[in-house]
């Protein structure tokens, strides 16, 4: 199996506001992504997920597979998406996305604002995602995240 890694990064500036595709992005502990509408600067209240968050390719795969209902990676209004990861595993852990430090803090819980974007029935698209909608993290340590980093899970130098 290969290396767990990032694949794709997405920062919307406002509410409402389409995604934007990124190769790297500014990550800033406490704060959140450069130009992502979720950054607070001046930091979250401690264990805040809404940071950075995540989701699998292999969690839209399934779902389409399932259901045929298609998530292109742009639509699912997740920041990061990783390839090779369980990412419900890391709920309470840390993880290394290229040099910055993250800390899982949530499961993502679907909404039926997903059957909007999507264009598809709510009550469908809420059933797919259930436990597949990704993950909500926190950021530890800054620093620049790049498609292509690779993921390392309960990174030995924070041990």
């Amino acid at each position: 199996m290969s290396q767990p890694m990032v694949t794709e990064i997405f920062v919307s500036p406002a509410s409402g506001e389409a995604m934007q595709a990124r190769r790297q992005v500014e990550a800033f502990a406490g704060e959140g992504l450069e130009g992502d509408r979720f950054r607070r600067p001046g930091g979250w209240t401690e264990g805040d997920g809404r940071q950075v968050t995540l989701v699998a390719r292999e969690s839209l795969d399934e779902i389409e597979a399932e259901s045929g209902i298609v998530i292109p990676a742009v639509k699912s209004r997740r920041n990061i998406i990783t390839d090779g990861v369980r990412l419900n595993d890391l709920v309470g852990r840390r993880f290394a996305l290229g040099s910055v430090v993250c800390e899982g803090v949530e499961v993502c819980q679907p909404c039926a604002k997903m059957g909007e974007v999507l264009n598809e029935d709510k009550a469908r698209v809420v059933k797919a995602l259930v436990h597949r909608s990704g993950l909500r993290a926190r950021i530890v340590s800054g620093g620049t995240i790049h498609a292509g980093d690779t993921i390392i899970i309960d990174p030995p130098h924070l041990a």
